[in-house]
């Protein structure tokens, strides 16, 4: 089974439940490979459209927030052992076929960091179900460090605590060189082979109200479905 997740940990943004149910139709559109899609959440159930899995959030007993969720969904038990699990950030804008990065078969696949070339991003990741277990493990036995440092930089997310742990991570740039794009560092432009779209920072896709952002971040939407 091919499980697509995501995250909304505190209503993101406050509108939690639009960026899944808009993450969700796009994935439904650019992915032909029989999936489900999952949404670990801390908020309310009413307001997800059909086809949503709602599962409580990974971790939500321990003390942390916002991304270190992402980190709990290496907790021994959350998927089934061989499941193929792709992640992706809520704000992802999904612009083409996802069929190549969804075939991933690899043991663990994540992002190079596009402004920061020694880190590791975590807004796209993909797995095979039964890895990381110590990463889960290792976070809370550390304390729950929320400023993680790595070497030549003085501060870190989830991504970093990740990339630090991991060896011979394979990156999904590499494997599918020009598929995932940065909004930020290409200035808005939209190339015909990015499949997806990363939007670190601001603006936030609900932000953008030009151009083809909004035509396909809310394309059901804004046709009344």
């Amino acid at each position: 089974m091919l499980s697509v997740v995501c995250i909304n940990a505190g209503n993101y943004l406050g509108l939690g439940h639009t960026y899944t149910n808009n993450l969700r139709r796009a994935v439904s559109r650019n992915l032909t490979l029989d999936h489900r899609f999952v949404c670990f959440t801390d908020a309310a159930k009413e307001g997800y459209i059909h086809g949503i899995e709602v599962r409580p959030l990974p971790g939500k007993e321990h003390p942390i927030s916002g991304w270190w969720h992402k980190v709990a969904l290496f907790k021994a038990g959350v998927f089934e052992d061989g499941e193929r699990i792709v992640f992706l950030d809520l704000d992802s804008v999904i612009t083409g076929s996802l069929d190549d990065i969804a075939s991933y078969d690899g043991e663990f696949a994540m992002l190079q960091d596009v402004m920061f070339r020694g880190l590791r991003a975590s807004g796209v990741m993909a797995w095979r179900g039964g890895f990381g277990s110590f990463l889960w493990d290792d976070y809370v036995a550390a304390g729950y460090p929320q400023n993680i440092q790595h070497p030549g930089y003085n501060f870190g997310g989830d991504g970093a605590w990740i990339g630090r742990n991991v060896d011979g991570i394979d990156l999904l740039q590499d494997l599918y060189p020009n598929q995932i794009a940065s909004y930020k560092m290409t200035g808005g432009i939209l190339a015909p082979y990015t499949r997806i779209v990363a939007f670190h920072g601001v603006p936030r896709p609900h932000e953008v109200t030009t151009g083809w952002v909004p035509k396909l971040w809310n394309h059901v939407a804004r046709r009344g479905a």
